[in-house]
């Protein structure tokens, strides 16, 4: 059935009129141009009839599609259905509601906090999370979130809205602690590991669209919520660097860190250059032994595209093996079309 609203009131109005007229016993909150895996649906539904009185949520693996394609850095093995207890496995956070199927009973508990519009799918499936303590984690399912090319999803296009800094975030806390401590009488270390999580991001940007004032309330909120959360936690997230997490740890305890560490930042960038030199190095020396070990038996690169019917080509990388490759096909019958380099403009 297709509701149409007069005017835009954001994403948790809608899926919280999808959570009053649901029907079925189940509910799945699904973005038009993402994707799940085919049988999806039939597994989910299985999995919680079977675990009825331990579970309300399952939810699956992530995978990027579109403009770029990789998985998510919350997935973990999954060998076979399996049920995750929040208080044992703390790292296995769950943010993405469009990757879980709950039981509409119990997704009706709860309400998408209708002034957030980001996050707001890890605030509302974390208060569910927290009834029972556990979710169900389906082996041989994915979902396929959707990365547009045009960069305006809700993920994508947050960095323009500064609502996102100094609002959203504070509801996603203030949702999960309150409900950790009326549930289980402390702000647990799942929870406290989910907003590190959060706030990994968070310390990743610069937020330049605030002005003085609203930077001064948005750094005080995130000093509020990182004194909630326990040092070990900040340390093991897996979506910031080193850098990052030492930068919520200085920021966390008012150290003025930020020269030392943006100075230990170029030298790890440098280093990380340099690597990456010595193993572009390394493999084309390894090309040219083999390239001459070859020319020495009586091979050549002539014959191979002669015999492959390569007649016109294109020569990728500019530097030392794409200037050999010309050299080498100078005078023959095989084209050069054209050469393509990063720095084309400089050769």
């Amino acid at each position: 059935r297709y509701v149409a609203f007069l005017e835009n009131q954001g994403v948790s109005f809608a899926k919280n009129v999808a959570l009053d007229m649901a029907k079925g016993s189940y509910i799945t909150f699904w973005d038009a141009d993402d994707l799940w895996s085919l049988n999806a649906m039939e597994e989910a539904v299985a999995f919680l009839e079977s675990h009825e009185a331990e579970i309300d949520m399952v939810s699956c693996n992530i995978e990027y599609f579109d403009s770029y394609t990789r998985t998510h850095v919350l997935n973990f093995d999954v060998w076979e259905n399996m049920i995750i207890d929040i208080k044992k496995e703390y790292r296995k956070i769950r943010t993405s509601g469009s990757a879980c199927v709950l039981r509409t009973k119990a997704a009706r508990k709860f309400r998408f906090n209708e002034s957030q519009a980001r996050w707001e799918d890890a605030n509302y499936i974390n208060q569910v999370l927290l009834q029972k303590k556990k979710y169900g984690m389906l082996t041989n399912i994915k979902f396929y979130y959707r990365c547009r090319r045009s960069n305006d999803s809700a993920t994508q296009s947050h960095y323009s809205d500064k609502q996102y800094y100094i609002h959203d975030l504070w509801a996603f806390f203030d949702g999960v602690y309150v409900e950790s401590l009326k549930q289980c009488g402390e702000f647990i270390p799942m929870m406290q590991y989910l907003l590190a999580y959060a706030l990994g991001y968070f310390f990743s940007e610069t937020a330049d669209i605030l002005n003085e004032e609203e930077h001064h309330q948005y750094n005080e909120m995130r000093k509020k919520i990182l004194s909630y959360i326990d040092d070990c936690y900040l340390k093991e997230i897996p979506n910031a660097d080193s850098i990052i997490k030492w930068k919520m740890l200085s920021f966390k305890y008012g150290l003025e860190l930020d020269g030392e560490i943006e100075q230990w930042r170029q030298k790890q960038q440098q280093v990380q250059w340099n690597l990456a030199y010595v193993s572009r190095v390394t493999t084309n020396y390894n090309i040219l032994k083999r390239w001459f070990s070859l020319k020495q038996q009586g091979y050549s690169l002539l014959s191979y595209f002669e015999k492959n019917n390569y007649f016109r080509i294109a020569v990728y990388g500019m530097s030392d093996l794409g200037r050999y490759l010309l050299k080498e096909l100078e005078g023959s019958h095989i084209q050069v079309a054209y050469g393509i380099d990063r720095i084309a403009e400089k050769l």
